[in-house]
């Protein structure tokens, strides 16, 4: 993320290309909504592991409420970064990538798989506790190790999709 966000900066010179405050209509831009959702997913990411380290204790009447904060912001950070790649590729396309259609073929196809296994992950997650401790016990944040195997394999299959995706939006950046 850092190395992204240096890149950035590097690429345009280190000039804020942004929406400001007496923009007018570029403020209302896909550029604008590109900076702004990639800033916001940006300094939400940077508090997560603040956050971690200020975390209560596991037997702390609190602790759900932590958790449970602490993955909303994760979700949310993530959400804002897949709005901005999006972005990236349906509106910059022409610029960057040799072929700006299968960039944001390849981005949405990402965008789903990652929702797909997240879904997933928890169903089994919230169905095992069901089975195994009831439904109090559900939404209890620890993963039962029963389905550690299947989310294990799930999550391996992912980072090789992840990264073959990654690789050939590279791969077309690199080719234009």
């Amino acid at each position: 993320m850092i190395g992204g966000l240096l890149a950035i900066f590097i690429a345009h010179e280190w000039t804020w290309s942004g929406p400001t405050p007496h923009g007018g209509d570029r403020n209302y831009s896909a550029a604008a909504y590109h900076t702004m959702f990639g800033i916001f997913a940006v300094c939400l990411a940077f508090t997560q592991p603040l956050g971690a380290l200020l975390r209560c204790d596991m037997g702390a009447r609190m602790r759900p409420i932590f958790d449970l904060a602490h993955r909303l912001v994760g979700m949310i950070a993530w959400i804002f970064a897949a709005i901005t790649i999006t972005l990236a590729c349906k509106f910059f396309g022409q610029r960057h990538f040799s072929n700006p259609d299968a960039s944001l073929a390849l981005c949405t196809i990402f965008i789903v798989i990652t929702a797909a296994v997240f879904i997933i992950s928890e169903f089994l997650t919230v169905y095992s506790k069901i089975q195994n401790d009831g439904i109090e016990e559900a939404f209890n944040l620890e993963r039962p190790r029963r389905i550690l195997p299947i989310q294990t394999l799930m999550f391996a299959m992912y980072i090789l999709i992840s990264f073959g995706i990654c690789l050939a939006i590279g791969i077309m950046m690199a080719i234009k």
